[in-house]
């Protein structure tokens, strides 16, 4: 009888009250994580169901260290740091990952990786077809990234062991989605705002001439103008900078487009797999010059010459310096603007360094 009662009394709520008193009599079965993320649900955190499930099938507390006390903290909207291992808050996360409108089979750049639990939220909207890289500078942090999204389905998320200063921005691919967990000066977001194709979202902590920061979204509208707005302010750590007059890495780190072959064909975006299709066809019927090869050569040796992203609009080829330059001093500009017309510490510091020089 009282059970009924009870949902007689819920039914005659108006909706908002009654999520609220669904989501209170349910609260006993909830599991903390789900709980967690219900929390940030009703707060309006999280506002796309895809975005609330992704949290769901990603338990917070599978990605910290080991030798870590659960109950410190895991699953607390706070951020947590232990054993070398430091998370942000949950809510930061979900404020990202809403700003970057992902969807599946979008390529995507997560800098300063960490150790992992993001990556692995975003796979969930993604996909595992999609093209995810994640570059970390602390090495070990990557062999414990690498196992925890292994643990979780997540083995197709390419992890590097790398500074972003130690990337080659002017050869490496475009991605439709960037998200920086580090606080970056204007100079380090520019070059990363250059990897982005046209269309595609940056999602980050940016520092602002007063020493705060502030969480933008910025949005490349063509390959010579971006669209910039702050969203949330923030405190992140910043980014490690390399030592000051060090010389450039030895070894530069290209992020590559995939290699098309029959077993990542579903990787690519649709305009390609229908080239490919075309050529398969053409092939097929005895069309022009390619009937004179074999099936297996077509598949094996000319199929792979086709670029993953030969067919996207406004796109300059990797490698063009001079095209990339131009991309760059358009994306420090736009930073600029935003941030008011100036520059953070570290980039005063920098150019000091060149002057002294």
């Amino acid at each position: 009888g009282r059970v009924a009662a009870i949902c007689r009394f819920v039914r005659v709520l108006a909706p908002s009250d009654r999520r609220s008193m669904e989501w209170c009599l349910s609260r006993r079965s909830l599991s903390p994580n789900a709980e967690l993320v219900h929390k940030m649900s009703r707060c309006g955190t999280i506002r796309s169901s895809a975005v609330e499930a992704a949290f769901l099938a990603v338990d917070r507390a599978h990605f910290i260290s080991d030798d870590a006390d659960v109950s410190s903290g895991a699953y607390a909207d706070m951020p947590l740091r232990c054993s070398g291992v430091h998370l942000s808050a949950p809510s930061i996360y979900a404020a990202a990952l809403e700003a970057l409108d992902l969807r599946p089979g979008l390529s995507f750049l997560n800098i300063g990786s960490g150790a992992g639990y993001l990556s692995a939220i975003a796979s969930q909207i993604l996909g595992s077809e999609a093209i995810h890289h994640g570059v970390e500078h602390n090495a070990w942090l990557v062999e414990h990234a690498r196992s925890r999204l292994a643990k979780v389905g997540c083995s197709h998320v390419e992890l590097h062991a790398a500074s972003v200063f130690s990337i080659d921005l002017a050869r490496s691919m475009r991605y439709a989605r960037i998200y920086i967990g580090a606080g970056a000066s204007v100079g380090t977001t520019a070059g990363v705002l250059a990897l982005l194709q046209v269309g595609g979202v940056l999602v980050g902590p940016l520092g602002w001439p007063d020493g705060s920061q502030q969480l933008i979204r910025a949005t490349r509208t063509s390959e010579s103008s971006y669209a910039i707005s702050p969203a949330l302010a923030v405190q992140f750590t910043r980014i490690v900078q390399p030592p000051p007059n060090s010389p450039p890495p030895e070894r530069k780190l290209t992020l590559r487009l995939p290699r098309w072959d029959e077993t990542s064909h579903r990787r690519f975006p649709p305009a390609h797999r229908a080239a490919v299709r075309a050529v398969l066809i053409l092939q097929a019927r005895s069309a022009g010059v390619l009937s004179y090869l074999p099936k297996e050569v077509v598949v094996s040796e000319v199929l792979p010459l086709l670029r993953y992203d030969a067919w996207a609009e406004q796109h300059s080829p990797a490698g063009e310096h001079q095209a990339w330059e131009k991309s760059l001093d358009s994306a420090t500009r736009a930073l600029l603007a935003a941030t008011g017309g100036a520059m953070d510490d570290d980039e005063e510091e920098e150019e000091d360094d060149e002057d002294e020089d």
